[in-house]
């Protein structure tokens, strides 16, 4: 899917490909910080190759999909995930 769309060269978090295709002023730097704060994102010297960038790909669409599944509890259930609790099962 990336080969698609960029070279190889752009493959990494700190490349000038992923400041052109964000379009919210210091939205990469924002992203970066939640994704440290939730998730296990690597190092920055590792975001700087194509395998950190990876991870950080998925990592940021996994963090999408939480939180649009928590909006859409919110919204249609008024639940919040983050105080949910699994049910005991005996």
């Amino acid at each position: 899917m990336l080969a698609a769309h960029s070279e190889k060269q752009d493959w990494n978090f700190y490349s000038d490909y992923v400041d052109h295709v964000q379009h919210h002023p210091m939205g990469n730097l924002q992203l970066e910080a939640q994704l440290r704060d939730k998730m296990d994102l690597p190092g920055r010297k590792e975001l700087a190759t194509t395998e950190g960038f990876k991870t950080f790909l998925y990592l940021a669409q996994v963090q999408t999909i939480y939180r649009l599944l928590s909006e859409l509890c919110n919204v249609f259930y008024a639940i919040d995930l983050s105080s949910a609790q699994s049910p005991d099962r005996d």
